[in-house]
């Protein structure tokens, strides 16, 4: 298996692998995302990684930065999304993503990770509740169980710590992806 950076010309493979990785409500939603996501600009940038298996695209993640409502600083990254065509899916593509994603954002010295999505998957990474404990999601959450977090490294807080409201780029900005 090979990671690496997404391309332009991997638009189209990209659409395909969420179109067929998720559920009818979902697909459409999810694949425009992604795609969002490889077109834009921002400060930090974004991280868009793809796996190639036999020269065959099978996987997609993306980190965009996220910001505290009031300030324009990055206080961290959201994974979102990531998908991984069916008949690869359970075979460490995903974990292959995941793992070398966070990776390259510790080399960026980013602090902290944010998830929406399955406790039971993403905990095996590290992610959990209690650092959201002190981060307000961009949007009210459907299934607030989800919203989870992994710190990067080691932070000493002075004082008592004020609960964020989050913002995300623009293409996250849709309340039915939360």
């Amino acid at each position: 298996m090979i990671i690496r950076s997404a391309e332009p010309e991997d638009k189209d493979l990209i659409r395909q692998i969420y179109l067929l990785a998720f559920d009818l409500n979902e697909r459409e939603l999810v694949s425009d995302l992604a795609i969002k996501l490889l077109d834009m600009n921002s400060n930090p940038g974004h991280l868009n990684l793809v796996s190639e298996i036999n020269d065959e695209l099978v996987g997609h993640i993306s980190f965009s930065p996220v910001y505290d409502l009031n300030e324009e600083k990055a206080l961290g990254a959201i994974l979102a999304p990531l998908a991984v065509l069916p008949e690869h899916q359970n075979c460490g593509v995903g974990t292959g993503l995941v793992e070398s994603g966070l990776q390259i954002l510790r080399d960026r010295n980013i602090d902290i990770v944010f998830v929406y999505g399955d406790p039971a998957y993403y905990s095996k990474f590290g992610f959990g509740k209690e650092i959201t404990e002190n981060f307000r999601p961009p949007f009210p959450l459907q299934y607030p169980h989800g919203w989870q977090a992994l710190a990067m490294r080691q932070r000493s807080e002075s004082g008592a710590l004020v609960k964020k409201q989050l913002k995300c780029v623009s293409a996250l900005c849709k309340k039915e992806l939360w």
